[in-house]
């Protein structure tokens, strides 16, 4: 058998999984709503249904709204992601950094017209493959930023400025423990997780239960890909040489952005499915 056998889901087209009749993060049977795999805000249209109680629905949608009304939202709306409410209340202009001379000032510019720019976290190894060097939350040891709609330098020309200023609020443990949702769910839909098993540790994390989602979160360090025609990519791999399954998630992948890799579990754990 190789040593990495790859489930991937790189198109992510529209898909209704089996329902599961109870939350796959706490277990519970009651109040059961249907899970998006990725946020239905990053065109996410793979839905496991029966999958999430309402309280731990509210803690992931709590998580994913923090990421998605960050710096992602102009760019949802610049490249026109589906949205419950068609960004009916996205705002059509966006504050922007200038210096004309010597002072800086705040001007309004229009989302197409704006430098949209987006950071993506290096976060480092994770704790659990270095127990040594950590400790809680995630570690991050550097960023890649990503340029959407006009380029800063065009910008700049085109207002007649000396320079002006792009700044992002972005939460590093959030969107690691949405990272993590993504590949968790998506494993479960495809039968690699099976949750009436038990639950791998990541689930705590992803909930805010423990502060440790950098012990199973990282930035994979390999070439990273540029998909033309996919939107996201979601793979699940099992690694025999290492003992782990894995889930990979690359959003925005057509930009060539990081893949980032989730420790579900080791292959030998109860709830991971036998390999057929």
């Amino acid at each position: 058998m190789n040593e990495r056998s790859i489930f991937n889901i790189p198109a992510l087209e529209k898909k209704m999984y089996p329902e599961i009749g109870f939350c796959i993060y706490c277990g519970t049977p009651h109040d059961l709503t249907s899970e998006h795999i990725m946020p239905y805000g990053l065109g996410g249209n793979l839905e496991l249904p029966s999958s999430s109680c309402k309280v731990c629905a509210t803690i992931t949608g709590r998580i994913e709204q923090t990421v998605l009304r960050g710096p992602l939202r102009p760019i949802c709306v610049y490249r026109r992601i589906q949205s419950r409410r068609k960004h009916k209340d996205a705002p059509t202009k966006l504050p922007l950094e200038v210096r004309f001379g010597t002072e800086w000032e705040t001007i309004q510019l229009p989302v197409d017209e704006y430098p949209l720019l987006l950071t993506f976290f290096n976060y480092e190894i994770p704790g659990y493959l270095d127990p040594k060097n950590y400790k809680s939350g995630v570690r991050v040891s550097g960023q890649y930023t990503y340029s959407f709609g006009p380029r800063l330098e065009e910008v700049i020309k085109r207002i007649g400025a000396k320079d002006i200023r792009v700044s992002q609020s972005y939460v590093p443990s959030e969107f690691a423990k949405m990272t993590a949702k993504v590949a968790y769910s998506m494993a479960v839909a495809i039968g690699q997780i099976n949750p009436t098993m038990g639950r791998p540790k990541v689930v705590n994390a992803i909930l805010g239960k423990t502060d440790d989602i950098g012990r199973w979160v990282w930035t994979v360090s390999e070439p990273r890909k540029r998909l033309k025609d996919i939107l996201h990519f979601i793979g699940i791999e099992r690694d025999e040489k290492q003992g782990l399954l894995i889930g990979r998630v690359q959003y925005l992948t057509d930009s060539g952005t990081p893949m980032y890799g989730v420790i579900l579990g080791k292959l030998d754990d109860k709830f991971i499915a036998p390999v057929v």
